[in-house]
């Protein structure tokens, strides 16, 4: 399986203001534990000092393909699939004495598994929200069991925009594709600019 990068929150967020008790006690480089509990969330709610968010579900469905279960990835997933338990149904039939009718019917099960199994893997992958993470490589964009990364080497511009109401942000890497991620009311974007700010070196604008 790919490896997925996971964002390190900057130092100066892993430390906060000393109390006097504290102070006192010697441990005042580390939050306490309502503090983190309490920064753990805003990283994961996209508040934080880390640029990490997940793509509101419904605004992502919107906008992604149609579900399409006859494109040829599904297709090949099937096939593959079926021929793996068509041979481990010839070897168990191999090893145990059936009825012809009864080899048929197992052949026909196993044949057919694999078009069903192909199937849900696809409608999982199309209901799955995108996460968006970034590391010290890139930002890493999440879907089901696919990960996109986008080096920042890569990005040639980034901006916010807006889509049929909803805002986004646009990625565009040096081959003219367009990565879009739609964002929540919830996202802080000074702390998305700052980031690719930082790693690109680029402020943010879309050439026309």
């Amino acid at each position: 399986m790919a490896s997925v990068l996971v964002a390190e929150p900057p130092r100066s967020a892993m430390v906060a203001a000393p109390s006097n008790k504290q102070q006192a006690s010697g441990d005042a480089a580390h939050l306490p534990g309502v503090a983190a509990m309490r920064y753990n969330v805003r990283l994961h709610n996209g508040r934080g000092p880390s640029m990490k968010w997940r793509e509101p579900w419904l605004l992502g469905l919107r906008h992604q393909p149609r579900f399409n279960p006859f494109q040829w990835q599904v297709l090949k997933s099937a096939l593959v699939c079926s021929g793996i338990f068509a041979v481990l149904g010839v070897l168990t039939v191999l090893t145990r004495e059936r009825s012809a009718s009864d080899i048929a019917l197992s052949l026909a099960i196993c044949v057919g598994m694999g078009p069903a199994i192909a199937l849900l893997t696809y409608i999982f992958y199309w209901l799955s929200p995108r996460k968006v993470d970034h590391g010290p490589n890139g930002i890493v964009i999440i879907k089901g069991e696919s990960i996109l990364l986008l080096p920042w080497q890569a990005i040639a511009s980034y901006g916010f925009v807006t889509v049929e109401g909803e805002g986004a942000l646009s990625l565009r890497d040096h081959a003219g594709v367009d990565h879009r991620v739609f964002l929540s009311d919830r996202i802080n974007r000074t702390v998305i600019e700052r980031t690719l700010r930082e790693h690109t070196g680029l402020a943010p604008g879309l050439p026309r």
